[in-house]
């Protein structure tokens, strides 16, 4: 092997002859081989490391959409039970109300002297069956729901059925001076708001008021306006307690703010009767009388009603 070195900057050089053994050859063979086996296993661990660095930036972003997809899963699965859940208790409010209905038309039947048995159509609960049903399906308990609330709902519609004969079989026994409407509501009392669009005395907004209210003294006594049925005698936060009377042809008067109501759901009313005491409960006040008249669902003017102060 020999080895060139130029050391005269004129151009003339030197040269060196070196030789070198069999033995040395290979261990220079053997230490670039090495240098360059080693420098591949770097790169190769190197470019290992980084697609396991990528692999786990894909795994932990997997891992992160999959924790959201959970979540996601459970608030739907979440507003699904409350949805469930409100539906059940929905369905528990109309069973309630099928089972006052159902004492109603009983109470009314007995008034009326309507007698129980397939010629009066009335109080007797239909025909019922079906197949056992299969539990722990995963997808029937909405079903059973839904189907329950079409089994009530078929069941108040039959007893407002039952309800509107009744109501036309015990108002027939009046007569036609006591079905219309007239007089006035309470005892003691001036028209202190009329029927239509005022200023709201909470609010402060224009609003549409649904009747007339009549301020009183507290305790006097408010008045039918005309023979009927009790259909509620309740108490709630805008009425505070209130009575609703069914007249026949669709007619309905209410009766709010009371201070005590003195009649109960199916009790038979007279033109005049006393039916609750002024009071100041519910959005009020002070001490009056919220009467409506509700014709065909809507409501009308009470003064078409209400007979001048003599």
């Amino acid at each position: 092997m020999r080895l060139l070195v130029v050391a005269d900057p004129t151009g003339g050089g030197r040269s060196w002859s070196l030789r070198l053994g069999p033995g040395l050859l290979l261990f220079f063979l053997c230490f670039w081989m090495l240098v360059a086996g080693a420098g591949g296993y770097a790169f190769y661990q190197w470019q290992h490391a980084r697609d396991q660095q990528q692999a786990t930036r894909v795994l932990d972003d997997l891992g992160q959409q999959l924790q959201a997809q959970g979540r996601e899963l459970k608030v739907m699965q979440g507003d699904a039970n409350a949805k469930l859940h409100l539906l059940a208790a929905r369905m528990g409010v109309l069973q309630a109300r099928t089972v006052r209905m159902d004492a109603l038309s009983a109470h009314l039947a007995r008034i009326a002297g309507v007698g129980e048995g397939e010629e009066a159509g009335l109080g007797g609960e239909p025909g019922l069956g079906g197949a056992l049903p299969i539990s722990g399906a995963a997808g029937n308990y909405t079903l059973d729901l839904i189907d329950t609330m079409g089994h009530l709902s078929d069941q108040i519609e039959r007893r407002l059925v039952e309800l509107d004969v009744l109501e036309r079989i015990l108002l027939g026994h009046q007569s036609r001076d006591e079905m219309e409407l007239s007089g006035r509501p309470a005892e003691d009392g001036w028209v202190t708001s009329g029927f239509g669009y005022r200023t709201d005395p909470f609010s402060g907004k224009i609003v549409f008021h649904e009747g007339i209210d009549l301020g009183g003294h507290e305790g006097s006594g408010i008045l039918s306006m005309g023979a009927g049925v009790v259909v509620r005698s309740e108490k709630n936060s805008t009425y505070g307690h209130f009575v609703e009377i069914a007249h026949g042809d669709s007619l309905v008067t209410r009766y709010a703010h009371n201070q005590k109501n003195l009649v109960k759901v199916g009790d038979v009313v007279r033109k005049g009767d006393l039916i609750a005491t002024m009071g100041n409960t519910g959005r009020s006040t002070g001490a009056h009388v919220h009467f409506e008249v509700i014709k065909g669902g809507r409501p009308v003017n009470p003064a078409l009603y209400i007979s001048p102060r003599s």
